[in-house]
C-alpha cells in the first residue's frame, strides 16, 4: 500500500503577493452574444455587452444597462443563436427613460385636479391656438 502525502505552499508570505483587481464585471462584458429585441424577439446583432449598451444609448439617448430598477426591458442577449431559444437569456438590457408627466393622453395635475384636456385638439380643449 502506498500513501501519498501532498502539500501546497507558496514561496512568498501572503502580505507580499500582489492583489488582483476585481475584473469579473469587465471581463463578462467581452462575451459575444446574439441580441434579440423585447417584446417581439427579433434578431438584432452579434456584439458584446458593452457595445450593445453603447448602441442602445446612442439610439435612445438615455442610459442603458443591466440594472432592472426603474428600467424598461429592451434587449435580451443569448449565448447561441437558436430560435426558438433553447436556453434562458444570458443578459437583459434595460433602458432608463424619464417619466413623462404631460405627454399626449396622460393626465397632468393642475391646481390639484387631473387635466382632462391633455391630448385633445386645441379647439376642443377650449384653449387658444398659438
Amino acid at each position: 500500500m502506498v500513501t501519498l502525502i501532498t502539500t501546497a505552499f507558496t514561496a512568498f508570505p501572503k502580505k507580499t503577493l500582489p492583489k488582483e483587481a476585481p475584473r469579473a464585471k469587465e471581463e463578462a462584458k467581452q462575451i459575444m452574444l446574439y441580441w434579440y429585441t423585447y417584446p417581439y424577439d427579433f434578431y438584432n446583432d452579434y456584439k458584446n455587452i458593452a457595445d450593445e449598451e453603447y448602441e442602445l444609448w446612442a439610439m435612445y439617448g438615455f442610459p442603458v444597462n443591466q440594472t432592472i430598477g426603474g428600467g424598461t426591458l429592451l434587449m435580451r442577449g443569448y449565448i447561441n443563436n437558436a430560435n426558438p431559444h433553447n436556453q434562458l437569456p444570458y443578459v437583459f438590457l434595460y433602458g432608463h427613460f424619464p417619466f413623462m408627466v404631460d405627454g399626449p393622453g396622460r393626465p397632468t395635475e393642475q391646481n390639484g385636479k387631473p387635466d382632462e384636456q391633455v391630448g385633445k385638439p386645441v379647439e376642443q380643449a377650449g384653449r387658444q391656438p398659438q
